[in-house]
């Protein structure tokens, strides 16, 4: 199986000693230079979190789509970040079509860390009767709404490939300029999440469509 394995990112950040935060704003504000992004601009934020997305993008002007199902980070980037008019911020979960699913909390619903997610098989997900139900939207048929994408950030805690797979079966890959994505592989020990995953990268490989490291 081909793995991606592109890291566009500079030298200076990948060395960089850094908080999972801070590594994310940094990278954000090096990704308004890598793809040119502007006023005129379009990225989605798939599973935003602290919103540190969006802190990177403040001044670029570029329109943000960030979609966060967690009630508390959620909460969070409305209270911050919600009175910038170039952004649009989403309770709902990305997800291969519409529809209400759990949403699984990793240590409670109060408690101030990521890893909540969709997927019941993630190993840090010890209580399988701790979620929330969530509307999920369909990811392919959004972003064929919007018509052009010119970043699509995917750290969505294990339905990664889910979202690549229906993006890439829908067609929806073509209206998506760069893809970056962080894999949860070590937390998703199925045989049909690997399986999953060699599908997904070889079918991106075979259109000749680069994945990127987030």
């Amino acid at each position: 199986m081909r793995e991606f394995s592109i890291n566009k990112f500079s030298k200076e950040l990948n060395e960089m000693t850094l908080s999972e935060r801070e590594r994310t704003h940094l990278q954000s504000l090096e990704l308004i230079q890598l793809e040119k992004l502007n006023e005129k601009s379009v990225v989605i934020d798939l599973g935003s979190n602290f919103g540190d997305v969006l802190k990177g993008l403040e001044d670029c002007g570029c329109k943000v789509y960030a979609f966060e199902p967690h009630p508390f980070f959620y909460n969070y980037i409305i209270e911050n970040y919600g009175s910038n008019e170039n952004f649009v911020i989403s309770s709902k979960a990305a997800w291969v079509k519409n529809e209400k699913r759990n949403f699984y909390f990793k240590k409670s619903r109060q408690a101030i860390n990521g890893g909540a997610t969709l997927m019941a098989e993630k190993t840090n997900i010890l209580d399988l009767g701790l979620y929330d139900i969530v509307d999920c939207f369909d990811i392919s048929e959004f972003i064929k709404l919007i018509g052009h994408v010119d970043v699509l950030k995917i750290d969505i805690e294990g339905a990664e490939y889910e979202v690549l797979h229906s993006l890439l079966e829908s067609g929806a890959y073509r209206n998506i300029k760069s893809i970056y994505i962080e894999d949860h592989e070590r937390k998703m020990p199925s045989k049909r999440f690997r399986d999953l995953k060699e599908k997904v990268i070889d079918g991106y490989s075979k259109i000749e469509k680069e994945l990127y490291w987030w």
